[in-house]
């Protein structure tokens, strides 16, 4: 009897959850994948909106021709400098209640405010084994304690972003496997 090649495109996907930036939302988010192919076939992603509604941050405002859905949410409040961030454990019931919903993700890919939760709760669900990576996208460090991140994480750091310097931070808070 013949045995069947194994079709590598029959496989099945990762699966993954990305979480959007503050003042934006999963529409903006999923449009914005858009630009990076890589990214975007390299799992089956699933979005979410984030639980604080927001007004709309200036700098999508010329794109929000690109988006239909005009609500807009964050994950967290920050201070005026954008330095010190509360509602984190608002923001973990409810990307928990998403996963519950939706089950266990391989990835966890999180936008500019998405990658602060993205990197703070990836590393609980990944020593938790529901998560394997995360992908930080012009992320910023979270101001937590010193100990290393110990989940693989790869990340994407904007050369002409205002914010590089603390991309950079976050990079250098993971200890595990990692990737610029």
């Amino acid at each position: 009897m013949l045995k069947r090649k194994e079709d590598s495109s029959s496989k099945a996907k990762p699966r993954g959850l990305c979480l959007h930036g503050s003042g934006t939302n999963s529409e903006f988010m999923r449009s914005l994948q858009m630009g990076m192919s890589a990214i975007r076939t390299a799992c089956d992603w699933s979005y979410l909106d984030g639980a604080v509604p927001s007004e709309s941050i200036p700098e999508i405002r010329p794109f929000l021709h690109m988006v239909k859905q005009k609500d807009f949410f964050k994950w967290l409040s920050y201070n005026e400098d954008r330095t010190k961030y509360s509602g984190f454990e608002n923001a973990e019931a409810h990307v928990s209640a998403e996963l519950k919903r939706i089950g266990d993700q391989d990835v966890l890919l999180g936008f500019s405010q998405g990658a602060v939760i993205a990197s703070l709760l990836g590393e609980k669900l990944y020593k938790a084994g529901r998560v394997k990576a995360v992908v930080l996208v012009c992320g910023v460090d979270s101001k937590r304690d010193e100990s290393k991140f110990t989940v693989p994480s790869f990340h994407i750091v904007g050369k002409l972003d205002k914010l590089k310097d603390r991309s950079l931070k976050l990079f250098n808070c993971f200890g595990g496997m990692k990737k610029m």
